[in-house]
């Protein structure tokens, strides 16, 4: 016989009943709201007013390790990017002839963007300062690395040199505008007042921090608007030397020039892809001629005609080009990501022999190789705290 409706829907009722004596004892109302979303509610949060009940510690969620090196990856092979044309070490490995790391199409997107431990803007926003390095608890000296996107692009080798002497560093960069106080002649006048405003804010955030003893900088070839009875290039170098001046002469004991590196051709990254298709070694094969890539850098000129023991140079040249030629691929590495910027991945391989010039050039230091102290600012203290 037929059971009625009310009979069916009474057996339903109990049938669903029989279901969650089942699932209450092995379901968390978490996990229940899940699986059966509505069935089970959220749990109500509720504050004792008693003062002396403490409220359960949730329990931390442990941090996952890292994930091992990938041993496959051309960055950890040996000899990788500027250790295959070591002059002091020689070192060859055949299984990067093919490779290029990153590949000329990911270049950009691979370009690691660079972390600051604490950021501070200043000068109502004009500069964008990125403390990096050391913690200021721990550091033995500040620097600065200031300049044009091409200052920036040291950041990579410019970390092995702060980790070795535990130095705690901060830098200002604006794109286009080198450290200068000539007038440079950039496309349009508010580019042009941009960066001549940015460069007088640099003097005087750098004035107001007197625990940075050491200024790195590099910058691009640029040009700029002379004075009617100066040529382009002796007003070009007198505005590097009369920004190290306005450095030298507040709190900066030292500064390190860094030779710009080279260009390539608009070509040059195609030919790249091309002659891996082809099975081809790229470096050798997409080489440029150094006359034409590794150009005279002006402010290693303005450096030398200056002839201070306070400004020197650390040139990385030989890392870039040899025997009259630029390779665009050096141990595997690509060197460039588009005309003139360096790869983080080339940048980092640098690091050691940066580190290597920058200790020759302390040994004739004196005293000064020895940090002022105190050695943290203020805004560096305020770092260390977040």
């Amino acid at each position: 016989m037929r059971a009625s409706r009310p009979a069916r829907l009474l057996s339903a009722l109990l049938a669903w009943g029989l279901l969650l004596v089942l699932l209450v004892p092995v379901v968390s109302p978490a996990a229940g709201q899940g699986l059966l979303p509505g069935l089970f509610p959220p749990a109500q949060t509720t504050t004792s007013s008693d003062p002396t009940t403490t409220a359960p510690t949730p329990t931390p969620t442990p941090t996952p390790a890292p994930a091992p090196a990938d041993p496959s990856s051309p960055t950890n092979q040996p000899c990788f990017g500027a250790a295959s044309v070591d002059p002091n070490r020689p070192c060859d490995n055949p299984g990067l002839a093919l490779s290029v790391y990153p590949a000329p199409a990911n270049a950009r997107a691979a370009q690691r963007s660079e972390r600051c431990q604490y950021r501070e803007s200043a000068a109502a926003g004009l500069l964008d300062v990125c403390f990096f390095g050391a913690p200021p608890e721990n550091a033995t000296r500040t620097v600065a690395l200031l300049g044009d996107s091409h200052a920036a692009h040291w950041r990579s080798a410019l970390d092995a040199v702060l980790a070795a002497h535990r130095w705690r560093a901060i830098s200002i960069q604006r794109a286009g505008c080198p450290l200068t106080l000539a007038h440079p002649n950039l496309p349009g006048e508010d580019r042009q007042k941009g960066c001549m405003d940015w460069n007088r804010a640099v003097q005087a955030w750098m004035a107001a921090h007197p625990e940075i003893d050491v200024v790195f900088t590099s910058q691009h070839r640029g040009t700029v608007i002379p004075p009617e009875d100066q040529a382009p290039g002796v007003a070009r170098r007198a505005g590097y030397v009369a920004a190290w001046l306005g450095l030298l002469g507040r709190n900066v004991r030292h500064i390190v020039v860094i030779r710009d590196t080279p260009r390539i051709a608009g070509t040059t990254l195609p030919c790249v892809e091309q002659a891996v298709a082809a099975r081809r070694p790229p470096g050798p094969a997409c080489a440029l001629k150094s006359s034409f890539a590794l150009r005279s850098d002006p402010a290693v000129d303005a450096a030398k005609e200056f002839a201070s023991p306070q400004v020197q140079v650390a040139d990385l040249a030989t890392f870039f080009c040899r025997r009259r030629m630029c390779p665009p691929v050096t141990g595997g590495a690509l060197v460039l990501r588009d005309v003139s910027h360096m790869t983080t991945a080339y940048s980092r391989t640098l690091g050691p022999y940066l580190l290597q010039r920058v200790d020759v050039l302390m040994r004739s230091w004196g005293a000064d190789a020895s940090p002022p102290a105190p050695s943290v600012a203020p805004a560096a203290r305020r770092a260390g705290a977040q």
